[in-house]
């Protein structure tokens, strides 16, 4: 074979060659732009990754604020939160997203996409020098919520304020609850607490806790 056969058959390979990694490159491209169009996000709160002290200067002789639990969102820019229905006590046990201890089921819960902190300048640090604005939610699809159940200190039927809420026995310490919206606000909330008990039923403690393990959290964007 001659030189110039040669230099063709390489020529031509190398075309062919290129032709298929352009094709390659620009049939990945497609499928990333449409699964990230198409495609939900998710992320999941536990107790491992999620802030539940921040600093604020709003109120006076209150300079530490355990009412917002941040978790940090994937473009690590913003922050995602709940809101408890009471002050987390803070230790080194991360086996839980938050607690809510109360003699009354009504005062056990927590809020999704709660407006409470509005008007709040918090910041992660004591020294006040790295604010944080926490943003809600928007076009939630659905929310997992696992709740323990592992002793009869526990509440372990929730309802909604709005929306609607399904549950399965995963075994006899979890139970899963799935909040759905019903509507189509872009920024959909809701309070979700201990269910109400019929007055013939005597609970087997006075005071019992809502204990959330972790919060997935569907979205569109």
């Amino acid at each position: 074979m001659n030189n110039k056969r040669k230099i063709l058959l390489l020529a031509s390979t190398l075309a062919a060659t290129s032709v298929i990694a352009l094709t390659s490159v620009f049939a990945l491209g497609s499928a990333s732009l449409l699964s990230a169009e198409k495609g939900s996000r998710q992320i999941t709160a536990t107790g491992a990754n999620t802030i539940h002290v921040t600093y604020q200067t709003s109120t006076p002789g209150y300079p530490d604020y355990r009412r917002i639990i941040l978790f940090e969102m994937f473009d690590k820019q913003a922050y995602g939160y709940v809101t408890p229905s009471q002050a987390q006590t803070v230790d080194d046990d991360d086996s839980f997203l938050m607690t809510m201890w109360h003699a009354q089921p009504s005062g056990a819960g927590f809020v999704i996409n709660s407006d409470e902190h509005s008007l709040l300048d918090l910041y992660l640090d004591e020294e006040r020098t790295k604010k944080v604005e926490p943003v809600k939610f928007r076009n939630i699809e659905k929310v997992d919520i696992v709740v323990d159940t592992s002793d009869d200190y526990r509440y372990v039927n929730l309802e909604c304020s709005q929306g609607s809420l399904v549950w399965k026995i995963v075994d006899e310490n979890t139970k899963v609850y799935t909040w759905t919206p019903t509507n189509e606000d872009e920024y959909q909330q809701t309070e979700i607490h201990a269910a109400s008990e019929p007055p013939e039923y005597k609970p087997p403690h006075d005071t019992r806790v809502l204990w959330i393990r972790s919060m997935t959290f569907y979205y569109s964007c």
